[in-house]
């Protein structure tokens, strides 16, 4: 063979042998073609197998240190390893690395802008969760708005006024365009449900004031912009078993979440979740009438309402949501009606159900606004008072809390006040900074500013 055979055959072998995987040397079609099929090289899939190998090691790391601490979920390899292919790649090595220098409770929203509770229910495919920001959607503040009772009942001073001002009823002749709007614009909007949706149902013999709302009514609800409503009171039975389960049902088809209520004690006491905001949220309500008054509480096999004292249900239910959840909201239907001041029974079961977890507790009942306090850093507003519910002059407040992060919160009243039949943000300096005045007179433990922020003393 001559040196140039030689020098060619080597050239050609060794092109061979370099050239990447499946590349066609001969006279194939795809040689013909120029359309040889693209591989992953070598070198890609050595890196490929480093970072896999990397991450496989980052999570058993993190299991290592995960067991030196306690955390609110069994943090396990298969939550890991989901959470490297759903959350974000370096998932556990970012979660290895903080663990080993400062670890603390809130380590996954502060790496990855959810809790390990909104992480958890992801991971299980959890139902019954209304999800209000999108997946991996990072952190950001939400804004919690309460009021007290509301009443649609169709025969009521409020409706009346409402229909003569508005025979088609839209809501925005019923509460002022900037009142309107801060409603809207909470993440998550609370109210009592001071009545019972029904077209059905046998009015309660010897009660003074029977309250019942036609199903068609609930579409208000929709433009007040209500997310969850309270059915803990002593008129959601006015019409009997059949009307208030026809008032589950009406919320229900409306997309309105309740809580307090239900058709057996497990649902009555079922906590009602949210994700927003990269945190997870439970909602609870009771009522202090359940039992009496017209008004069942729930039993194991009967319809009715969550009692605040009745076999320590509402403790529980307080337990078991702090331990599936971020924050935990009470709304009590609770007190003495027109009293200025709450019983000391009040502040004892608000101080026992924030031991038993609450973070924020407020609630209606008295018809007139109450102050408000903190113990143990949380704030309870024993009344928020009547709503949408009067034609003549009533003092009334829209409660916010903005959730800035676990456990951080501002909170703030806005002065309102309900005048033939409308309700209105205070507009006028004197009026609003009267009403400010008076709530932190009575309010104990607690300062309301001129501007309506509340802070604990």
């Amino acid at each position: 063979m001559s040196k140039k055979a030689v020098i060619f055959c080597f050239v050609f072998c060794a092109a061979v042998l370099l050239a990447p995987a499946g590349r066609n040397f001969g006279n194939g079609a795809a040689s013909r073609e120029g359309l040889a099929a693209p591989q992953i090289s070598s070198v890609t899939r050595t890196r490929t197998s480093l970072s896999a190998e990397r991450a496989k090691r980052a999570r058993e790391t993190a299991l290592r240190l995960l067991t030196r601490h306690e955390f609110a979920k069994p943090v396990d390899g298969a939550f890991l390893l989901w959470a490297d292919q759903n959350v974000a790649a370096d998932f556990s090595i970012s979660l290895a690395k903080a663990l080993a220098e400062s670890p603390d409770g809130e380590i996954f929203y502060g790496l990855f802008g959810e809790t390990l509770h909104v992480l958890w229910d992801r991971f299980k495919g959890a139902e019954n969760i209304v999800r209000l920001t999108e997946e991996n959607e990072g952190h950001g503040p939400v804004t919690l708005a309460f009021t007290g009772d509301v009443n649609l009942a169709d025969d009521w001073e409020n409706m009346l006024a409402f229909r003569v001002r508005d025979p088609g009823g839209a809501a925005g002749s019923a509460v002022s365009p900037e009142l309107l709007s801060r409603m809207r614009a909470a993440d998550i909007f609370m109210l009592n449900n001071e009545f019972c949706f029904s077209d059905r149902g046998t009015k309660a013999q010897g009660k003074r004031y029977t309250f019942r709302a036609a199903t068609a009514n609930v579409r208000l609800y929709k433009d007040l912009g209500a997310d969850i409503v309270s059915v803990a009171n002593n008129h959601v039975f006015d019409y009997g078993e059949e009307a208030f389960l026809d008032t589950l049902s009406t919320l229900d088809a409306a997309g309105i979440r309740y809580a307090g209520g239900g058709k057996d004690l497990l649902e009555a006491m079922r906590p009602r979740y949210f994700h927003a905001g990269g945190m997870k949220l439970a909602y609870i309500a009771a009522a202090e009438t359940a039992g009496y008054l017209f008004t069942p509480a729930a039993k194991n096999n009967s319809p009715g309402l969550l009692s605040c004292y009745e076999d320590d249900a509402l403790l529980k239910s307080v337990a078991a949501a702090r331990k599936n959840a971020d924050w935990v909201i009470v709304y009590l239907h609770w007190g003495v009606e027109y009293e200025v001041y709450p019983e000391p029974r009040q502040a004892e079961l608000a101080r026992a159900l924030v031991d038993a977890g609450a973070d924020i507790i407020t609630g209606a009942h008295p018809h007139v606004l109450q102050g408000i306090e903190f113990y143990a850093g949380k704030p309870i507003a024993y009344s928020l008072g009547n709503f949408w519910f009067n034609v003549g002059w009533v003092d009334s407040a829209l409660l916010e809390v903005e959730l800035e992060g676990p456990g951080q919160y501002a909170l703030r009243v806005l002065p309102c006040a309900t005048e033939g039949g409308t309700v209105r943000l205070m507009r006028d300096g004197g009026e609003r900074l009267s009403l400010l005045r008076y709530l932190d007179a009575i309010s104990s433990g607690a300062v309301i500013a001129e501007d309506g922020t509340v802070t604990g003393i």
